[in-house]
């Protein structure tokens, strides 16, 4: 690696720790003006389970993380978030996992003046209906699914390969979805592949003309992002992701 390419990724690396640091690091809440705290929630959902996060920042996205101290606290659907263990990578969250999909999600949040903001979001799962067990790479194939795609939300198909990956050397090309810089693809999403009516995806003749043929398994995900109804003056954001059940099918060349 030449100097100018060692100084190039040197300034990048103490760039991202001063930006990452900054925003993962973790101040008490009684010690901004409570006008400052940005809310941030998370729900990340399956068939299998959901998980919520919530994250306070001063005064927007990237800003350092908030500790809450009485009387502030953030509950959700009625339970208090407990704390996480505080960590380098991502400062102060709070967080609650159950192993059951649940569609409807209300934040509490109390500041320290006592002030109360109120958010909610609800959406319902998603799944594959009636996939097919053969899928012809030459042909189109249309899959229902469980629920029209929301206007609001994005949606990825993810279709992952189950037949063993030959070795990779470090010539090869650690990018993309590939094996190798020259092999056939084990991994392929597809984005916002739905049809008119938003009820179906639809993967194109030839979308898959250079995904190994043998087994695999094919999932959707949709994910939104959405205004806080309640709000102070910095602000905030919530978002969800929905996955289905990831679904075995057979690629055919």
């Amino acid at each position: 690696m030449n100097l100018i390419k060692k100084n190039f990724y040197l300034f990048l690396l103490l760039l991202l720790m001063t930006f990452g640091c900054r925003s993962c690091d973790t101040v008490e809440s009684t010690k901004i003006a409570q006008s400052e705290i940005y809310q941030d929630y998370l729900v990340d959902a399956s068939h299998s389970g959901t998980r919520v996060t919530a994250t306070f920042r001063v005064s927007g996205s990237t800003g350092t993380t908030i500790d809450l101290d009485a009387p502030s606290r953030i509950e959700y659907n009625g339970r208090e978030l407990g704390e996480n263990l505080r960590s380098f990578i991502t400062g102060t969250t709070y967080s609650l996992a159950s192993n059951v999909f649940v569609g409807t999600h209300q934040f509490t949040y109390t500041n320290g003046d006592g002030k109360v903001f109120l958010n909610e979001l609800s959406f319902e799962p998603i799944e594959l209906v009636g996939a097919p067990a053969v899928i012809n790479s030459k042909e189109k194939t249309v899959i229902m699914l469980s629920r029209p795609v929301y206007e609001t939300e994005s949606l990825e198909t993810s279709i992952v390969s189950l037949e063993k990956q030959p070795e990779t050397n470090s010539n090869s090309n650690p990018t993309g979805n590939k094996a190798s810089s020259d092999g056939p693809s084990y991994s392929m999403n597809l984005h916002q592949n739905y049809n008119s009516d938003r009820t179906a995806i639809v993967i194109e003749a030839g979308g898959l003309k250079d995904f190994v043929p043998g087994k695999a398994e094919i999932v959707v995900k949709v994910r939104a992002n959405k205004d806080l109804q309640q709000k102070n003056k910095a602000g905030g954001s919530m978002s969800y992701t929905c996955s289905s059940k990831a679904h075995p099918v057979n690629i055919k060349k």
